[in-house]
């Protein structure tokens, strides 16, 4: 997994009154994948805490993405990547819920993917707001 900075990223848009804790959702991205790594299926109860905690993440992270999609400075290729990893978040996040620990360990596997290349994306933007 990427080391991601430590900072919060101030709401784009006026609807949350917090700023995303970036290092608290990177934890809880390492935290899943140290579960998915340490037995073939993981723990039911570790499996749902996870799963509800990265499914939040992503929430809030899907909206918070969304303006970085068409920012300025990017080229066609760096903004379709973009679009690509946004649209694919955004379908997990609209995913069904699952049925079964297999299936429900896919889930979990798939969330914390999708928060991480997020994550990725906020801190690049931040990185190339530094540079400007």
């Amino acid at each position: 997994m990427p080391d991601h900075p430590h900072y919060t990223v101030e709401p784009q848009n006026s609807t949350p009154t917090y700023p995303l804790d970036t290092t608290l959702m990177a934890s809880t991205v390492t935290r899943a994948h140290h579960v998915l790594r340490s037995h073939p299926l993981p723990r039911p109860d570790d499996t749902e805490l996870l799963t509800s905690l990265l499914h939040s993440h992503l929430a809030l992270l899907v909206q918070e993405t969304r303006p970085l999609l068409t920012a300025t400075g990017h080229s066609t290729r760096e903004r379709a990547r973009r679009q690509a990893v946004h649209d694919t978040a955004r379908r997990t996040l609209e995913a069904a819920p699952t049925h079964g620990l297999a299936a429900a360990t896919t889930r979990l596997r798939t969330l914390a993917t999708s928060v991480e290349r997020l994550l990725a994306l906020l801190a690049q933007d931040h990185q190339d707001a530094g540079r400007t």
